[in-house]
């Protein structure tokens, strides 16, 4: 329960982001971002969540507690996954038009 998060002192912006992405599971981008098809780990799609929402790798591996060179990784796995690897397309960009 993210109220027991809250009160448990857990960080105010990660209580707000964990309530922001849940809701956005549910939402037509949720939805089309969790298409079996395009198989993005959990992982790939909180981080995909960030992106869309304009967060840069450097504040996505600081809420996350992982490497800047891990979400530049998870980024190339998710560029591949959504078939625009080597294009010329910004990922920020692709994410809010979906």
């Amino acid at each position: 329960n993210l109220k027991k998060l809250k009160l448990k002192g857990a960080s105010k912006k990660y209580v707000n982001l964990l309530t922001h992405n849940l809701k956005e599971l549910v939402s037509p981008f949720g939805r089309r971002i969790t298409d079996r098809s395009i198989k993005l780990t959990p992982r790939e799609i909180e981080i995909c969540n960030m992106i869309k929402d304009g967060l840069t790798s450097k504040d996505i591996s600081n809420l996350l507690n992982i490497s800047y060179q891990t979400i530049d990784q998870h980024r190339k796995h998710i560029r591949s996954k959504l078939k625009i690897s080597n294009k010329n397309i910004n990922l920020t960009s692709y994410l809010q038009r979906l």
